[in-house]
């Protein structure tokens, strides 16, 4: 489901991108599966500029030392704020 969202957002189809992520996460969370929840979190807040996403997402991989994708996540939301001017 999260790459369907990726390809919808790909193909420009925004609210459907938003959509299929919030379907994946709640499937993700009904399963219990926290590195696909941190990875989801992360597209969102990668996609759509959202900074709470991202630490959700950073959250999740320090739990569960993921720590590859804690730092990538780390430097998506530091491009983040740059890009806001934070």
């Amino acid at each position: 489901m999260m790459l369907q969202g990726r390809y919808m957002w790909i193909n420009g189809k925004i609210n459907a991108s938003k959509k299929w992520l919030k379907r994946s996460l709640a499937l993700a969370e009904e399963l219990q599966m926290p590195y696909e929840m941190g990875k989801i979190y992360g597209e969102f807040g990668i996609k759509f500029k959202d900074q709470y996403h991202l630490e959700r997402a950073k959250s999740i991989f320090s739990k569960i030392n993921a720590e590859w994708d804690y730092a990538q996540t780390k430097n998506a939301e530091k491009n983040l704020l740059i890009s806001l001017n934070f």
